[in-house]
């Protein structure tokens, strides 16, 4: 019997070895000690019956070890291939194999609706009252800096959109209705089209998208209704028109998802509309509402690491995920925030401006939901009071363990070896590139020693070039 608890404790042990496999391939809901255990009773199990159906310890035996089964379990989770996992052939008595088998097939099916979770909204529930200042410092590290080059033709005054891709940076500048290219180590490289009025160019440009899989940029026009298609040359290579008016889109598979806001073509006040890939024809509606109070002209879609797209509009606490298969939009995270949480279902059955106002404006509720980003295990967006909206707070959400901080200021990155200045004060991120979350800071917003530094690592710079691009990755 003491022999049986060492080696059943050993090989709880190697255990453990694989178990960071599983829960690292699952990524959610996955508890290692229930697992730990699980294994180490099925361990025990097998010598158990090894010790008194054979007379010697079977853990050097490939075949009949449940370690080694683990071991083939966890690289079937990790690569997906869980479905034609089978047991390896019994050397021991038929009702241990049974109880083996049930166990694999429950951590299978485990595995599988942990990964999907399509049917499942994750609630993401808001206490400001814990609200805290962030230091991305003690989270992160500055991995590299960039300098955008600068030029009379090419002066940017914000960075409202941006895309790496895997020879350029683009650049929408919303203030300038402008869009640049520059290359991975900052120079620049041309403009995106030509602004102006005469054919083939544009006046405003209200939404963008990027297709880096294709190197297309899109840009919409909601005043001609036109969404004109970019080489990565800022080369206009296609141009469409359509009836419909919206404020903001992303192309999938499906077609165009667009954020619509208008009675146009519209008259079920649809927020989301999926039209064909000509701009022409609807498939589908979503989200209709009696009325379209304030409106939002910023972009209500973005993109996670795995390029799936995700919505959300200004009277839904929802975000929804695009399903390409089923084109309809599945709720993936819904933000609570207690009782101040704004009663949408009442919005979508209002008809009077006025009634809206009194009982949205008037009242302490938290909503005007943007800035989405994914990182790492991390979903981030920004929130505020909808009354006053002097105070902007930012939500870090903890996709894996479920815990979501709030933060209402944040605090200057702190100098070290990745970090060579002193006073940096990272807000949002504007993007996120390979795992990396993307800030920008302005030359002339550094203070004289910042500036000295930046002087120093970077040729030709000074308080009046374009911004610097920090790439910080979480720890």
């Amino acid at each position: 019997m003491i022999v049986l608890f060492k080696n059943a404790c050993e090989a709880k042990i190697q255990c453990r070895e694989f178990i960071g496999k599983i829960e690292l391939a699952t990524r959610r809901k996955w508890n290692a000690s229930k697992i730990a255990a699980i294994l180490a009773g099925i361990t025990m199990v097998e010598f158990f019956f090894a010790e008194n159906h054979n007379g010697h310890d079977q853990k050097d035996n490939p075949n009949s070890n449940t370690l080694a089964v683990g071991e083939q379990l966890a690289k079937r989770i990790e690569t997906g291939t869980t479905k034609d996992f089978t047991m390896p052939p019994p050397r021991w008595s038929l009702s241990a194999n049974v109880w083996l088998s049930l166990i694999v097939t429950v951590l299978i099916s485990c595995s599988s609706s942990n990964t999907k979770n399509n049917d499942q909204t994750t609630i993401i529930r808001v206490d400001i009252s814990k609200s805290q200042v962030l230091d991305i410092s003690e989270r992160a590290v500055i991995n590299k800096f960039i300098l955008l080059e600068t030029g009379k033709d090419f002066l940017i005054s914000s960075i409202d959109k941006i895309q790496v891709m895997d020879s350029v940076i683009f650049i929408y500048d919303e203030r300038q209705d402008l869009m640049f290219l520059f290359d991975k180590e900052g120079q620049f490289i041309t403009n995106v089209g030509v602004k102006g009025r005469g054919p083939g160019e544009y006046s405003m440009i209200n939404d963008v998208y990027i297709d880096d899989s294709e190197g297309v940029i899109y840009a919409h026009e909601r005043i001609r209704n036109t969404i004109q298609a970019y080489d990565l040359s800022g080369s206009l290579i296609n141009e469409v028109h359509t009836r419909h008016r919206f404020n903001s889109f992303c192309i999938t598979n499906s077609g165009y998802w667009t954020y619509s806001c208008f009675v146009t073509e519209n008259p079920n006040r649809y927020n989301l509309k999926l039209l064909d890939h000509d701009l022409n024809k609807m498939l589908g509606g979503f989200f209709s509402q009696n009325e379209f109070f304030p409106t939002i002209f910023m972009s209500t879609f973005f993109q996670d690491q795995s390029r799936n797209t995700y919505f959300c509009y200004p009277h839904s606490n929802y975000i929804y995920l695009l399903d390409d298969q089923t084109q309809t939009p599945i709720p993936h995270f819904k933000v609570d925030f207690g009782s101040r949480t704004i009663p949408y279902s009442l919005v979508a059955e209002m008809t009077d401006r006025l009634e809206y106002e009194n009982r949205i404006y008037e009242r302490d509720y938290l909503g005007d939901l943007n800035n989405f980003f994914f990182c790492e295990n991390y979903f981030g967006f920004t929130f505020s009071g909808m009354a006053r909206r002097s105070i902007r707070y930012y939500a870090w959400h903890d996709i894996e363990s479920a815990i979501t901080q709030v933060f209402d200021g944040v605090a200057v990155f702190k100098k070290s070896s990745s970090n060579p200045f002193e006073d940096l004060t990272f807000i949002h991120p504007i993007g996120v590139y390979n795992d990396e979350l993307i800030y920008y800071v302005f030359p002339a917003d550094m203070n004289a020693n910042d500036l000295k530094t930046l002087e120093e690592l970077s040729e030709n710079a000074d308080e009046n070039s374009n911004p610097v691009l920090f790439f910080v990755r979480l720890n």
